[in-house]
């Protein structure tokens, strides 16, 4: 899995970086970092390096601290009501 995640993480560096993009959205980057698939310093180092129009939307739990400093809006989510909780299970192309 850690080749997968590291992949990725070198394919979404080129993406961002090529300056292409106006949005690009990292969805679950956080715990991709808090289980060390990749660092929270080599993400910054390529967020230090993207053009300037280029917004990057980072989501997932566990955000690193590094991360939340260098970032200029972070936005904490809580859930109220799942429903999950009603026995319904993930749902393909969705939760899994």
């Amino acid at each position: 899995m850690g080749y997968i995640a590291r992949k990725g993480f070198q394919e979404v560096s080129e993406i961002i970086l090529s300056g292409q993009y106006d949005v690009v959205v990292l969805d679950e980057a956080n715990i991709a970092i808090y289980y060390n698939l990749f660092s929270v310093e080599e993400l910054i180092d390529v967020l230090k390096r993207k053009p300037e129009q280029t917004e990057i939307i980072i989501t997932g739990r566990y955000a690193a601290d590094k991360l939340i400093e260098f970032a200029d809006l972070v936005t904490e989510m809580k859930e109220i009501k799942h429903y999950y909780n009603r026995g319904i299970k993930a749902r393909i192309g969705i939760e899994s």
